[in-house]
């Protein structure tokens, strides 16, 4: 009973950790990037930032926590998304909560299959390689650009698509590497702390 305990404690605290940076990351997008990217690129879609600090946090807890980062990040984009976003229609906000929340393990898995291993090997403590976290974050990137835009762009316009896709891949893309740089002067400081 108490192993019981344990595991349930340690899965509503990651969910709710992991749901806290994604609305954290969420609301620094909402509040800095897009009235940023509103004034000096105003053509992109409203719905995809040039910066998307939320993919660093898809990625890294999927890396770390694989399978059960999806609530996490499912409670996230769906707390971010009716707060921040104003989405009220229940059925898109269930479809992007999905998708943000499962992407990223299905993703992973692929990748798996494909003797690409993009998770942290917790037995040797040993971090995937950067490159194979950018692989594995462009994949990513892509399977949720594309599942994004089939929800939200309501046009068969082949360049506003590809003009949208184009955008969540590289907001995503440089929200991962800015997510990773802010996780590295993190750790970095958090050791010199601990010396």
């Amino acid at each position: 009973m108490k192993r019981l305990w344990v595991d349930l404690s340690g899965i509503v605290l990651s969910t709710a950790a992991i749901a806290a940076l994604y609305v954290a990351a969420s609301a620094i997008v909402y509040l800095v990037f897009r009235p940023l990217q509103a004034i000096f690129l105003p053509g992109i879609s409203d719905y995809a930032s040039l910066i998307f600090l939320p993919h660093g946090v898809r990625v890294f807890a999927t890396i770390v926590l694989r399978s059960r980062a999806i609530p996490g990040l499912f409670l996230g984009a769906l707390v971010s998304n009716s707060l921040l976003w104003g989405v009220t229609d229940p059925a898109i906000l269930i479809s992007q909560a999905v998708i943000a929340g499962a992407t990223s393990w299905l993703v992973f898995e692929a990748l798996y299959a494909l003797r690409i291993n993009p998770y942290y090997l917790s037995s040797t403590a040993q971090v995937p390689p950067l490159h194979t976290i950018l692989l594995a974050g462009l994949f990513c990137s892509f399977a949720n650009g594309f599942l994004m835009t089939a929800v939200l762009e309501h046009t068969t316009e082949v360049q506003h698509i590809t003009l949208t896709m184009a955008t969540f891949s590289v907001g995503d893309m440089i929200g991962l590497m800015v997510s990773w740089v802010i996780t590295f002067i993190g750790l970095k400081f958090f050791t010199e702390l601990s010396k």
